[in-house]
Parts: C-alpha cells; sequence; structure tokens
C-alpha cells in the first residue's frame, strides 16, 4: 500500500455538510463537503524525515484541513471531498496524495509509531514538494495521563497503521464531543499498538479509530493510567445492488450512500461513493453496521446524466450483505437562473451558489458568473436548500416567493427543470 493514495471513510460531527468518499477503507472525523469532482487536478508530494534527517518508512500522512485558493471558504475546513485522502510513505520516506482539486490548499497530519504527529500549515501543491520532520515521541509518559490500547479485528489480529483521533472528552462535570485540546492523533504500530498523552485533569477521551478495511468505531471515554486492553474494529456490512436506466444497465454511474443517523454518540462516516460495473451493479464494503442509510446519485451541479431519487434503506447487520435489487434511474433536472443586485452593487470575486438536500445530505456548488447568472445540473427531483454564502449581501426574503431558511438561504422542492429563477439579494448590514 505504500506510496498510493488510499481513499477512506472519514466520520462527521453533527450539523456541517459532508464531502463524499470511495469504498473500501475506514478513516475518522467530521461535518459537510462539495462533492464536486474537478475538471483537472494536482498530486501533493513531499518527504517524511526523522530529527536525525533519515526518512521515516510507512508513517501515515492524512489530509487533515483544506481551504480555497480564492474566495471565502463556506464548509467545515475538515470536510472537503480531499480531506479523506491519505497514503504512506515508502522506503525512502515520499509520498504522494494524487488527484487533489486544484483550487484548494492542504493542512497534513502525519503520524507514524514512535514519533510525534505533526500538523503542517496550509500547503499550495503547486509551490513544489515539502519535507516534515516528526520529532520521537516521549518516552518517559505520567501513566496518570497516558492511554495504552491495541487496536484489533474481531479475531484478535492486529491492525497496523489505524488512525486513532482523539474527538471528545470529559473533565469534572464537563462533557464534550469534538476538539480535544493539546491531544494529538495516534497511529498503530504492527502489533496493533498505539500511546495518546491526554491533557491533565481529562477523566477520558473519545477515540475514533478508522483502518483500510474496516468500518471504524468509536471508543466512548477511554481512560488514562489502566492496563492495555484491545479495542475492536469490526469489517462492517456490505451492500450491493443494480441501477438501470430507460431498461438498460446503468454503466459507469456515481451512487452514494450516507447513514441516517449522524447523533455525536454513533459512529459516523461520510457519504461513501461507489461507480457501477458495465452490467450496472455496485457494491459497498465496510459500512457500519444495523443501521439506517440513505442511498442517492451524489450533487455535482455539472452532471448531464440520469439520476437515482434518494431512497431508505437498512444495512444488516456486521459480516452480513444485503442486495437492494434493480433500483431505476431517472432523467436528470437543470436549475438556472441570476441573482439581482441593488442598483450600482457589484458581485464580489469567485462568488458561489450552494445546493443541499437531506437525508442525502451533500452539497455542491456551482459558479455565479460576474453577470450573476448560474446553472446547476444533474438534479434529483427533490427539495433543496439553495445558499447564496456571498460577502456583504443577503437574500431579500420580501421579494422571494420562497421559504427564508437564513438570511442567505431559502428552500425549494424542484420536481421540473427551472430555467429563469431570479434571487433578489440585498446588502447585508454591517457587522
Amino acid at each position: 500500500m505504500r506510496g498510493r493514495v488510499t481513499l477512506a471513510l472519514r466520520s462527521l460531527g453533527t450539523g456541517c455538510v459532508f464531502a463524499l468518499v470511495s469504498t473500501g477503507q475506514a478513516r475518522g472525523a467530521e461535518p459537510k463537503t462539495p462533492a464536486a469532482k474537478p475538471a483537472f487536478s494536482m498530486a501533493l508530494r513531499g518527504k517524511v524525515i526523522d530529527s536525525a534527517g533519515q526518512p521515516v518508512t510507512a508513517a501515515r500522512v492524512d489530509i487533515a484541513t483544506a481551504a480555497p485558493r480564492i474566495g471565502q471558504g463556506i464548509f467545515c475546513p475538515s470536510c472537503y471531498r480531499d480531506c479523506a485522502k491519505w497514503t504512506e510513505t515508502d522506503d525512502a520516506g515520499q509520498f504522494e496524495l494524487r488527484e487533489l482539486d486544484p483550487m484548494l490548499k492542504f493542512q497534513l497530519l502525519c503520524t507514524a509509531p514512535g514519533k510525534e504527529a505533526h500538523l503542517s500549515k496550509l500547503i499550495d501543491p503547486l509551490l513544489g514538494s515539502l519535507t516534515i520532520t516528526l520529532e520521537p515521541a516521549p518516552t518517559d509518559l505520567p501513566p496518570e495521563r497516558t492511554i495504552r490500547r491495541r487496536i484489533v479485528d474481531a479475531q484478535g489480529t492486529p491492525i497496523r497503521a489505524a488512525l486513532v483521533s482523539p474527538w471528545g472528552a470529559k473533565e469534572g462535570e464537563r462533557r464534550w464531543w469534538g476538539v480535544v485540546e493539546n491531544c494529538r492523533a495516534a497511529v498503530s504500530d504492527r502489533d496493533g499498538r498505539f500511546t495518546m498523552l491526554v491533557p491533565e485533569g481529562l477523566e477520558g477521551v473519545d477515540l475514533e479509530i478508522v483502518a483500510d478495511g474496516y468500518a471504524g468505531v468509536q471508543a466512548e471515554l477511554v481512560a488514562p493510567g489502566q492496563e492495555e486492553q484491545p479495542i475492536v474494529v469490526p469489517r462492517g456490512a456490505r451492500v450491493t445492488g443494480t441501477l438501470i436506466f430507460e431498461g438498460k444497465p446503468a454503466a459507469a454511474a456515481r451512487i452514494a450512500v450516507v447513514q441516517m443517523d449522524r447523533g455525536a454518540s454513533n459512529h459516523f462516516i461520510k457519504a461513501v461513493e461507489a461507480t457501477t460495473d458495465a452490467e450496472g451493479h455496485f457494491a459497498f464494503d465496510y459500512l457500519p453496521a444495523s443501521q439506517p442509510y440513505a442511498i442517492f446519485t451524489p450533487l455535482t451541479g455539472k452532471d448531464e446524466g440520469p439520476v437515482l431519487t434518494t431512497k431508505k434503506f437498512t444495512v444488516p447487520a456486521d459480516g452480513e450483505s444485503r442486495d437492494l435489487g434493480t433500483l431505476t434511474m431517472i432523467p436528470a433536472l437543470h436549475l438556472t437562473g441570476r441573482v439581482e443586485l441593488p442598483p450600482g452593487q457589484t458581485l464580489p470575486r469567485g462568488a458561489r451558489l450552494s445546493l443541499d438536500r437531506d437525508p442525502a445530505w451533500d452539497l455542491a456548488q456551482v459558479e455565479i458568473s460576474a453577470g450573476g447568472r448560474f446553472k446547476a445540473t444533474g438534479l434529483a427531483p427533490e427539495t433543496y436548500e439553495l445558499r447564496f454564502p456571498i460577502k456583504d449581501f443577503a437574500v431579500d426574503s420580501a421579494a422571494l416567493n420562497y421559504q427564508a431558511l437564513s438570511d442567505q438561504s431559502f428552500g425549494i422542492r424542484i420536481t421540473e427543470s427551472i430555467d429563469d429563477l431570479r434571487v433578489p439579494l440585498r446588502a447585508a448590514p454591517a457587522k
């Protein structure tokens, strides 16, 4: 696996938007993203060395967050599509993350057994390769602040290169889920073991564990200072099915599934994407088991092909498989329109419209031209939230024929293609 990019599942926090990732992996941590695939892509290359300048073999390199090159970021920084990607260094300590969105910059998380985790600054891949130095992890850790555990599968076999991330904690009467300050991620070694130093005063830390070929798991309030105990990561369930369009197999069609239970107490992964084969067959592996899901065609805002309207189903128990049978796709709809500005006003550079929906819970962006026009294609006949996160402007709900959801968004039910949607904007009050 060294030297190749792996797309993985990553868990989300509540109330955000997320990205789509390819099946076959497991990965952990956070909220909602753009699903559109860039027209062209780039690679981020680098080398990982230790404090003595020697290459670090099999270091894990994850994309932790991303940010746009131009314009205002409207998504959770850790939830862009590319934030699901990771790879390992080769024998020379080198790595390459491929097929990245050329409109983004990236922050990397680098982990290796026996090394301190390193979180980089935002990196521009166009500026050339980079070098990451990993310092040795301290060996004299205080037992009362140290979590020592072993990551294994259901048969007790050690899982190496599992990413272990803190995602919640308890301190006295305070209980929370999310970022744990001054607590670094860790990665399991060949024996499945990892060590994590937690801040003083924490009674326990919630851990998100993700690994290649597993569904991942959330371990609740793991306490420091106890004897080493195994954390079992399930394989997950498998879901299959067939897509057809106009009575024929829908080959090379993109399809996705996502969990319906998005609460903090559930191990929640991002929407998982697959592509049908020549016979229209698809498969999703390593899904968290025994819970409800939605299946749908992911939004891009640009595709013209057929779509599958969102449908709900239940994933079977761990290690089991379910066939959803034959699902019929329909022609996609489109939405075109324009934003109308107050007299004398102009749009800022990089203005975009985003489309969001539930329960599919995915998101796409489309550009708004300098003249205010926009077009989104590849839409299923469903209800959407249209967001216009444009600096210094708000949607003029008094002049709008749809339900306003916020100062910059409104809801719309699309049952047929719309060719001239007018969106009046007003100057937003200064903050």
